[in-house]
This record gives structure tokens, sequence and C-alpha cells, in this order.
């Protein structure tokens, strides 16, 4: 048997200690190995608890026939050491699942996260997803269109105002080209290799997007 949540607390490290905004692969073999040490556990408490009531019916069919009473006690109680095996068995039944649903719930986190971020899944996180993560990502889109679409929610992109702008205008850096686009100051080329300065709230979607990039210098058109 493994050391005590040894493989769980690997598991978990593995989405901790991971890049902020990005997704680890799913270990798959390793949530196997986790579930494996969970049967593993049970079956060994199983086995104390079945020769504790095996020893005890038979220690009181013996007093019985001595005596001719029925005779009490022979359980757990009167076993010290049976029963803390069955504590320490249970509690890391308990402590692996533990694990495994911490697991799973700080890559959900990160999967709404990017939700929040990209308009759509990137490739690389994509490839890191399990099927039913994939399942759950494209459930959670459709929910967070819904809510936002004009027809059937609030008619806002929440996406748009994660946090607040520290000025009205944003200095950005043309990524990918996007040809001309209407601003509230007029047409405007979006053309690789750019530099702009632009009110925030009308390059958010072109930063979601992945057309526009932040800059820090002060180099503008």
């Amino acid at each position: 048997m493994s050391a005590f949540g040894k493989r769980g607390i690997e598991l978990l490290k593995e989405v901790v200690n991971h890049e902020p905004d990005t997704l680890p692969s799913y270990n798959e073999e390793l949530v196997r190995l986790v579930f494996s040490e969970i049967d593993e556990h049970y079956v060994q408490a199983q086995r104390v608890l079945s020769a504790v009531n095996s020893n005890q019916q038979s220690q009181q069919e013996g007093e019985e026939e001595d005596t001719g009473e029925q005779a009490e006690g022979g359980g757990l109680q009167d076993k010290p050491a049976d029963a803390v095996a069955m504590v320490i068995h249970y509690e890391s039944i308990a402590r692996n699942k533990r694990l495994l649903l911490s697991y799973i719930a700080q890559r959900v986190e990160r999967l709404k996260n990017v939700r929040w971020q990209h308009r759509e899944l990137p490739e690389s996180v994509a490839e890191a997803c399990s099927p039913q993560e994939l399942e759950f990502y494209r459930k959670y889109d459709q929910l967070l269109t819904k809510h936002m679409s004009k027809h059937e929610g609030i008619g806002h992109d929440l996406t748009l105002d994660i946090l607040p702008p520290d000025d009205n205008f944003v200095a950005v850096r043309v990524v990918r080209d996007a040809g001309m686009q209407l601003f509230s100051s007029g047409p405007l080329g979006l053309h690789e290799g750019a530099c702009l300065r632009l009110p925030a709230d009308e390059a958010q979607p072109f930063l979601i997007s992945g057309v526009l990039k932040l800059d820090n210098r002060k180099e503008f058109i």
C-alpha cells in the first residue's frame, strides 16, 4: 500500500504548482491509482471488520456452551489495535476523496477562468482536458453565452469588464491583422505590428480575441 495520501497529494500539486491561467494535462493514470488506493483501503477495512466479527461470534458461541448464557463483547471495543486500523483505513479513504475533489475543483475553476478570458477554448487548454472537462466547458460556455445574450439574457458581455481600467485609454500592439475597424473616433486599420492607443472598452474585445496585445512602450500612432 502506498504512503498515506501520497498519490492524491501529487495529483493536487500538479494543478496548484502549475502556471496560473493554464491547465496541466489531465493525469488519468494517477487519478486511476488514487481510486485504486481507495478501493484497497476499503478491502483492508472490510477484512479487519470481518475478522473481528468472526472472532466475536466464535468467542460468544464458546462462552454460551460453557455457561449457557449469551456472551457479550469481543467486538472492536475490546480490540484497540483493530479499531485503530479501521480508523486509519476510513480516514485514508476520506482524505483521498477530498484530494480528488480538490483536484477536480481546481481544474474546473481554471476552465471557468479561461472562458472569461477567451471567447474560444485555446487549443493548448483543450488538449489538456479530459472528455468530461471538455463537456463541462461546452455547457458552461452555453450557459454564460445565454445569460449575456440580448434576447435571452442581460444583453451585456460581462467578460469585457472583469477588471476596471487604470486609464480610459490603453496602449496596444496589433499582433494579428484585422483590417479596417470602426471605433468611436472613426475607422482605423488594425495592421500587424502597428502600435496604437485606443479606448479601453473598445480595445477589450480585440484583446480577448487575440488581435491586440497590451504594450507598455511609448511608441504609438
